[in-house]
This record gives C-alpha cells, sequence and structure tokens, in this order.
C-alpha cells in the first residue's frame, strides 16, 4: 500500500486553495533552517579561526614584550608562570567563543577576533604605560643618569 504525496505546491495548482501547514511540518522547515544555520555558522567559525590563530601569535608578542619587562627580576620562571596564564585566559576565551558562535549566540568574527582585541588592546595600553614608566632594558631611567 504505496500512498502518494501531494505536494502543496501541486494542490495550489489545482484546487486554487493553499492549504494550511500541519504543525508536524512546520516544526520539520523550522529544524531544518536552524540546522543549515547552526552548519554555516560552524564553517564561518572555522574560517575565523583560520585565521585568528595566527594573529594571536603576533597579540602573544604585543603582550609578552611589556611582561618580560613588568617581571624582569623575578627571573625566567616568574615570566613563564605569567606567560601561562596569559595563554590559559587566551585560550578559554577561544575555546568559549567557539562554543557561543557554534550555537549562534554570538556571531563568529566577534568570538575568534574577541581574544586578540581584548588582549592586544591590553598589550599596547601597557607598552605605552611603560614607555611612560620609563622602564627601558637597561632599568628605569637608565638614559638620564648616563
Amino acid at each position: 500500500d504505496r500512498r502518494t504525496v501531494v505536494r502543496p505546491t501541486r494542490r495550489v495548482h489545482v484546487s486554487g486553495l493553499r492549504p494550511r501547514p500541519r504543525m508536524n511540518e512546520t516544526r520539520v522547515q523550522s529544524d531544518r533552517a536552524r540546522n543549515m544555520r547552526v552548519r554555516a555558522a560552524n564553517y564561518s567559525v572555522e574560517l575565523h579561526k583560520k585565521y585568528a590563530i595566527p594573529a594571536a601569535c603576533i597579540v602573544f608578542v604585543i603582550i609578552g614584550v611589556p611582561a618580560a619587562l613588568r617581571f624582569r627580576g623575578g627571573g625566567l620562571g616568574m615570566v613563564i608562570g605569567v606567560g601561562m596564564v596569559i595563554f590559559g585566559v587566551f585560550y578559554i576565551g577561544l575555546i568559549a567563543g567557539e562554543a557561543l558562535a557554534n550555537k549562534l549566540i554570538v556571531s563568529a568574527f566577534i568570538s575568534m577576533w574577541a581574544p586578540n582585541i581584548l588582549f592586544a588592546a591590553i598589550g599596547i595600553i601597557w607598552l605605552r604605560w611603560h614607555g611612560r614608566q620609563g622602564i627601558g632594558t637597561r632599568g628605569p631611567k637608565a638614559e638620564a643618569q648616563t
């Protein structure tokens, strides 16, 4: 017993009346549309991540220089510890942003580039602060004492 499915567009042409969509059909169409948006968001996230992670190398240099200048007396262990904390916070931000973008809560661009923008801004502000403090490679105000 094979039933033939009459498509709504065919019914409109034959009878001139458009049938009301059934609740189940509406739900299925809605689910399909959402799944397509989620899939597109996943691809968009991967595209932005492809460029955001290499850009993070530059951001880590921007934030690493003032960190090394700030903790130069603490030795290598302090600099490595601060670097690991910075990387950990960055990585958590990147993973959380990816999850938010995959759930369509935040756009893919914002979720993947926000950690880079945030840490670059912090690094630039920290660099400017060190420039105003006059901390160079040989200590504070080394040029003024010579």
